[in-house]
């Protein structure tokens, strides 16, 4: 019996592959505007400022789990925002462990700057599709997020994949 992957692999028909792409693309508008306009800050500068300027003071495991960071990178990426002034550690006097990161005067006004950057660029991508479409469109990403969240958390705990059995090549019923 043939397997029904034995065929080539098509990625332009494949989920991640899709979503890679189109990230990617948005990706090159957002880097040219941080080289124009803010040239000592990058795209992964960027989403730490805008995480932390949306919720005002955030911890660094905070800032990991907004974005699936690895945390190794965000340590190393907090502490070069802090160097350049962007982000300030505070000590938390009632608990030595914990240390929320704030903006900066500096890193807020970069932060108002990129975040209605990111504004006009996303009504930009979303621009070719109808309301009802950007509804339906997020409410399908919220939906594949939800369910790969509760894969991973499956996986981590039971050290496989729940979705799929790989012995027999199918896919599990949720």
């Amino acid at each position: 019996m043939k397997d029904k992957y034995q065929s080539p692999l098509d990625l332009e028909q494949m989920l991640a592959a899709k979503l890679t792409r189109i990230s990617s693309t948005l990706d090159h508008f957002s880097n040219y505007y941080y080289s124009e306009v803010f040239p000592e800050t990058n795209l992964n500068d960027a989403r730490y400022l805008l995480i932390l300027g949306a919720r005002k003071e955030a911890s660094a495991v905070d800032i990991v789990k907004a974005m699936n960071f690895d945390k190794a990178t965000a340590s190393r990426n907090i502490k070069k925002l802090i160097n350049q002034g962007l982000i300030i550690r505070k000590t938390d006097p009632s608990d030595a462990r914990r240390n929320p990161l704030t903006l900066s005067k500096k890193g807020q006004a970069i932060y108002d700057e990129i975040s209605q950057s990111l504004r006009l660029r996303n009504e930009a991508a979303l621009a070719s599709l109808s309301p009802g479409e950007v509804t339906i469109f997020f409410e399908i990403l919220d939906k594949l997020q939800a369910s790969a969240n509760n894969r991973l958390q499956k996986m981590n705990s039971d050290k496989q994949d729940p979705a799929i059995d790989y012995t027999t090549s199918t896919i599990m019923q949720p």
